[in-house]
């Protein structure tokens, strides 16, 4: 018998055995996909052994005022061998919601980083929250991919317990990355929580978690009515991430593919600029070329009408002028930040249209780039400085 006979008669065989897996439902289709699913993203492991243990404590509060499902309490508290405890205590949105009247920024809790010196302040620390729009999920599996209620990762500060004074001092602390999703029934699977959440893990243990960051969980509220939460939590080395309890896998603390999303994006500029303020003036300097080069996409208003543009050292400063100052005096007084949001209208296009100019927006929160000016209508000075806060594009 000839050798390529006998190749011809093995792959026969082994396609026979297939065919009978599949047609007696040892092996189907669907587990196949499964499994493949399972390997692109990532959630397969290795076998390790964590060398702390974790116990969690949640519930959900109803929050009629709140557009929210609820307010989240979650307690995590990781134990070593000799019983020492880290403790994180944390509480949606009570910690998170930074919202100025339902204008919130891209990651909440972008503002002055020494915030978590504050005792009356949140434990998350500053410019570390990483929020997407309509709860998108960065990981790239389609078997995963669905869009939740809340998407929130950031980076807090541990305490004592969850009965102690909330005082957080940055030089003692131990940050965890901890990340919030939050289903939404109207979108089918739910299922796979762990898988989820380890996929996005990997993503937030090199986009979120800095190299001395030692600990990571994710929070999957699975349904509130019933109070299902179900926490996921992860022991971070310099270059593995650990399962705590469950499965007991590790996986590699690399870099991994995430979907093409532009508040990622937009939240790694802002990492970026935070520790390289050439980086940041090279993006002013872009933005104020790309406003000067389209001012033809000025949007007019009743009330108001824009008159000028100039650059003011580490500033972009905008002029405006009031058709109506009466007008203008009713938008002011009518709302918070009445008059900030309505002159914002009128350059809208020209400081959004691209990630980095989105992220300078948000960035505001952290350094003024965008300042104006509005005089009344015969030309007298009416608002000589202010700054547009933090408002979506």
């Amino acid at each position: 018998m000839r050798f390529p006979i006998v190749l011809q008669l093995l792959a026969a065989l082994s396609f026979l055995k297939i065919s009978v897996l599949l047609v007696t439902a040892v092996v189907s289709t669907n587990g196949i996909y499964y499994a493949y699913q399972k390997y692109v993203s990532g959630v397969i492991g290795t076998s390790a052994e964590s060398r702390f243990s974790v116990r969690a404590m949640t519930g959900i509060t109803e929050l009629d005022e709140y557009t929210y499902a609820g307010q989240l309490d979650a307690t995590i508290v990781f134990s070593d061998a000799e019983g020492a405890e880290t403790v994180f205590d944390l509480h949606y949105p009570e910690d998170y919601n930074l919202f100025h009247d339902g204008f919130g920024p891209l990651w909440l809790a972008n503002m002055r980083a020494d915030i978590a010196n504050n005792p009356q302040a949140t434990p998350v620390l500053g410019n570390s929250c990483l929020q997407t729009k309509r709860g998108e999920n960065l990981a790239p599996s389609p078997r995963y991919r669905t869009g939740y209620k809340e998407y929130l990762v950031c980076r807090v500060l541990d305490e004592e317990g969850p009965d102690a004074p909330r005082l957080y001092d940055i030089s003692k602390s131990k940050p965890a990355v901890i990340g919030i999703i939050w289903a939404n029934h109207n979108h089918q699977p739910i299922d796979n929580r762990r898988e989820r959440c380890v996929a996005e893990a990997r993503i937030w243990s090199t986009e979120v978690a800095k190299p001395r960051d030692r600990f990571m969980a994710c929070v999957f509220v699975v349904n509130e009515a019933l109070q299902q939460v179900e926490t996921f939590a992860f022991e971070l080395t310099e270059n593995r991430i650990i399962e705590v309890g469950g499965g007991n896998e590790s996986w590699s603390r690399a870099k991994v593919k995430t979907r093409a999303s532009p508040i990622l994006e937009q939240y790694r500029l802002i990492q970026n600029w935070l520790s390289d303020e050439q980086s940041y003036d090279e993006a002013v300097d872009r933005a104020y070329d790309h406003i000067v080069a389209n001012l033809d996409q000025v949007i007019p208003t009743r009330e108001s009408e824009f008159s000028s543009v100039e650059r003011r050292q580490a500033t972009v400063n905008f002029t405006f002028r009031a058709k109506d100052t009466e007008g203008i005096f009713r938008i002011r007084d009518g709302y918070p930040d009445g008059a900030d949001r309505h002159l914002y209208q009128h350059i809208r296009p020209l400081v959004c249209g691209s990630d980095e100019r989105a992220a300078l927006l948000a960035f505001q929160e952290n350094r003024v780039t965008y300042t104006y000016a509005l005089d009344r209508s015969n030309g007298e000075p009416l608002t000589l400085y202010a700054v547009f806060p933090n408002l979506p594009c």
